[in-house]
């Protein structure tokens, strides 16, 4: 293959023009490029007969993201990796986003750069060549196998013989002499960092490709990857009967597989452990116990390994204060979002202290919100478009789909906080009389030099409370409102009537047309003359 290099260090480009065509003799480095400008130009030469572009991610001038971009769109023929150091996943993301075909860690590791430039030289001859009577790609093998495995764990009994017999035969396995273990490994979001799909595709490809590297390359017969149906990639290990120190090897190397991962991308990553099997049959059994495992990083954290015996000993019941969950409920129902945020944050904190099972955390969680629930419905209050007392599986699938603590607390959070503001506006409708009597008070005597202390006087309050209770229940202050009332007032004089504006001004309360003017301006967004032409002209049109 025809292959240039781009990257602004020498010694990476002289390393890779020396140790390219030691491992393939038919490959060859036809350019060796310091930027991305210089890359681009050569792969764009009239007669230039190029395969394959080896590039760094960050290069100063045009950096790799953007020729990857550029050749995609102008050479799509052109296969192009990536390389990238530790703690540039992100780039790589969008990398493969731009159209990279796979990607290379720094610093570069001769076995790894090897298959991926084979992986490449066997998708061109697929691509050139019929399939017919031509050797199975590793594409099309991968894909054979994840139907096969998956169908095994997923206990699909048509398909099942033939994956047993694919394990026996492609792995030199068999029930009675090996003891089985599956894991799960699981990439979650943060609350800054959501994923696409392409996004979840990418994670998976980077995991599948780190476990055959670090786990199975060296010894294939050990186990084996692929990609699972539930948004996880699986690992299978097949391990001697009765050898103890190999179960403890195998934990001891998805610890740093778990490592590895971790030193290159930036969201939370757990591994999920089976417990062992001896016969196929249990396969499926395996599976349950990675996503049961998996399912207890909402409560025992991501970042680590956990063995299904973990998520076993998890607590079954609440030994919470009592007292917590229901300050929650009365914060959420009195519609105080200070006092809510306080109350549910010790409520969640102390769930997580306990160590509760995840479906026990989830049990308590849904209490809760029938429990809010169960109150607004008592007042009255109605919402729509809503999950509640009516769609209860519909609200239980959105706190499952809540995989860490943090985006669990997030949710319930946001779907509180959500339901108080709810219940906030409920109570400025359903207005006590003495509020009714008030505004119609305002709206009766708007004219005069209103104060707060006469309206109080009239309904039979202290100011300071018919204060608070207005601005509660009305949304606004008074003196906000009585403004509020005079310049509608004001805005119908102004457009049904010739009346000068130092008329209207005495109509509506105020003593001066230049402070009726200052307040009509700072509250309309123009002068009582100007709002009135305008007015007019419409009227015209």
């Amino acid at each position: 293959m025809k292959i240039v290099i781009a990257d602004d260090e020498k010694l990476i480009r002289q390393g890779l023009a020396y140790i390219v065509p030691q491992m393939e003799a038919s490959d060859e480095i036809v350019a060796s490029c310091a930027d991305g400008e210089e890359a681009l130009s050569y792969c764009l030469r009239e007669g230039a007969d190029v395969d394959v572009l080896i590039t760094d991610v960050c290069m100063p001038g045009k950096d790799g993201l953007d020729l990857i971009a550029e050749l995609a769109r102008l050479c799509p023929h052109i296969q192009t990796v990536v390389m990238s150091g530790y703690g540039e996943f992100d780039y790589v993301r969008r990398a493969m986003r731009e159209g990279a075909v796979d990607y290379l860690l720094k610093p570069l590791i001769k076995n790894e750069l090897q298959a991926v430039l084979e992986r490449i030289r066997q998708q061109k001859k697929l691509a050139a060549i019929a399939n017919e009577g031509k050797r199975e790609s590793p594409m099309i093998a991968s894909i054979h196998q994840d139907h096969l495995l998956n169908a095994l764990f997923h206990h699909n009994p048509g398909v099942a013989p033939e994956a047993r017999e694919y394990l026996e035969n492609g792995f030199g396995i068999a029930e009675g002499a090996f003891r089985f273990f599956a894991a799960g490994v699981a990439i979650d979001e943060k609350a800054d960092g959501r994923f696409r799909q392409a996004d979840r595709m990418l994670f998976q490809y980077f995991v599948r490709k780190m476990a055959e590297e670090a786990l199975f390359q060296q010894q294939p017969a050990c186990g084996t990857v692929w990609q699972g149906q539930d948004d996880f990639v699986v690992l299978l290990f097949f391990v001697p009967a009765g050898d103890g120190a190999r179960e403890s090897e195998m934990m001891d190397a998805l610890k740093q597989l778990l490592a590895i991962l971790s030193s290159h991308v930036q969201y939370p990553v757990t591994i999920g452990v089976s417990s062992g099997a001896e016969k196929f049959s249990d396969m499926p059994r395996l599976l349950l116990e990675v996503q049961a495992a998996l399912r207890a990083r909402l409560t025992i954290g991501t970042g680590r390994v956990i063995d299904h015996e973990a998520s076993q000993r998890l607590q079954r019941q609440w030994n919470v204060q009592p007292d917590a969950f229901h300050k929650v409920v009365t914060a959420t129902m009195l519609g105080d979002a200070e006092a809510l945020e306080k109350e549910l944050g010790v409520f969640m904190d102390d769930l997580y202290e306990a160590g509760i099972h995840p479906e026990v955390l989830l049990d308590i969680v849904l209490r809760l919100f029938l429990r809010v629930e169960s109150m607004m419905e008592a007042k009255g209050v109605v919402r729509t478009g809503e999950p509640g007392s009516a769609d209860l599986g519909k609200l239980l699938e959105e706190l499952r789909r809540c995989p860490t603590w943090s985006m669990l607390e997030r949710e319930v959070r946001a779907k509180l906080a959500a339901l108080s503001s709810l219940i906030r506006e409920h109570a400025r409708q359903i207005k006590p009389t003495f509020i009714t009597d008030a505004v119609n008070y305002i709206h009766e005597h708007y004219q005069s030099d209103l104060t707060l202390a006469e309206v109080a006087d009239v309904v039979g309050l202290y100011p300071t409370y018919l204060s608070e209770q207005f601005k509660q229940h009305m949304g606004v202050k008074f003196v906000d409102y009585v403004i509020q009332v005079r310049m509608e007032r004001a805005k119908k004089l102004l457009r049904e009537t010739n009346k000068p504006s130092f008329e209207i001004c005495e109509k509506v309360g105020y003593a001066t047309p230049a402070h009726f003017t200052k307040v009509f301006k700072s509250k309309v967004g123009c002068t009582p003359l100007e709002y009135r032409e305008s007015w007019r002209g419409m009227r015209k049109i």
